[in-house]
């Protein structure tokens, strides 16, 4: 299931394919950051709540061979642009790509049941936050 959302609105949907159809709490995300079970908290449709939004994205979560990979389909670029999960811990998902101009890294931080928070970079100084809450 692709993510999409739009300038129109503020509602996002993440969609990934997961074994079971319950999305496992940011509690139970333990395992290694190969395979989609850590990200199971993010697939839903959050609505952004602060933070600067600009144009609509299609996004999907992919297992691949060793890696889970974040492609962010959006209309400024020709291809897809893959950004592979790095670090994963309880709550928090890391997806990089040093080789795209912006953003390079992005960072999901699950706050709450009902609420995450997307750091978006360069890697470095230039970034910006969203917040979101999930929509039921």
């Amino acid at each position: 299931m692709p993510v999409r959302s739009s300038s129109r609105n503020t509602a996002c949907t993440l969609g990934a394919a997961i074994a079971s159809t319950a999305a496992p709490t940011f509690a139970e995300a333990s395992e290694g950051c190969s395979t989609l079970g850590p990200a199971g908290w993010l697939i839903g449709t959050w609505t952004a709540t602060s933070g600067k939004r600009k144009g609509g994205e299609s996004l999907r979560l992919v297992a691949m061979t060793s890696a889970v990979h974040y492609i962010a389909i959006v209309a400024h670029n020709a291809l897809p642009v893959p950004f592979e999960l790095t670090p994963c811990a309880t709550g928090q998902l890391v997806f990089e790509n040093p080789r795209h101009d912006f953003p390079r890294r992005l960072e999901y931080t699950h706050a709450a049941p009902e609420r995450m928070t997307v750091r978006v970079s360069d890697g470095a100084a230039k970034a910006f936050t969203l917040d979101f809450r999930r929509t039921p």
